[in-house]
């Protein structure tokens, strides 16, 4: 297949300059990409996905599922003559509480990419964090050793033990 393989690729929208053509001579139009970011395309199938579904979206349960979201997830959209009616085609998958959600799903994904880390990062990050304060420890450390030898002061243990 030729459309995003995870969610860290983009939406794959291909802008050829024609498309196939189905048995009614009907095909896919590039200007459908014009507000709807979440419209994906695969050439070798002929049908359009819908990314943040396939990325973002609940799984559905078999008692759950409905045609209109299965064809933008896993089967992919070809029914061109009603890709811009609004009670089967493009707003209708906009509409359906499976699409709902994506959009949000995907926002919050955005979002944490770009404040957090992978787990390694944040624990390189505590673990400087630790070398700095230790670093500084051991510069309070190394003044008082300087100031107990510059006025000939002993450095050692005192034990009260008797023996």
């Amino acid at each position: 297949i030729d459309i995003s393989r995870s969610c860290q690729n983009p939406p794959t929208q291909p802008k050829l300059a024609s498309y196939p053509r189905n048995n009614e001579n009907r095909s896919f139009t590039a200007k459908w990409y014009d507000g709807r970011p979440w419209l994906e395309y695969s050439i070798k199938t002929d049908t359009a996905y819908c990314y943040h579904c396939r990325h973002f979206g609940a799984p559905s349960s078999s008692s759950n599922k409905k045609p209109q979201t299965d064809a933008f997830v896993n089967n992919g959209f070809q029914n061109w003559k009603k890709a811009l009616d609004k009670s089967k085609g493009f707003d209708r998958h906009l509409q359906s509480n499976g699409h709902i959600l994506a959009p949000s799903n995907y926002a919050i994904y955005q979002q944490r990419e770009q404040t957090q880390h992978n787990v390694i990062q944040v624990l390189d990050k505590s673990r400087t964090e630790q070398i700095r304060r230790n670093r500084e420890r051991l510069i309070k450390i190394a003044s008082a050793l300087l100031l107990c030898a510059r006025q000939t002061i002993a450095i050692r243990g005192h034990d009260e033990s008797e023996r």
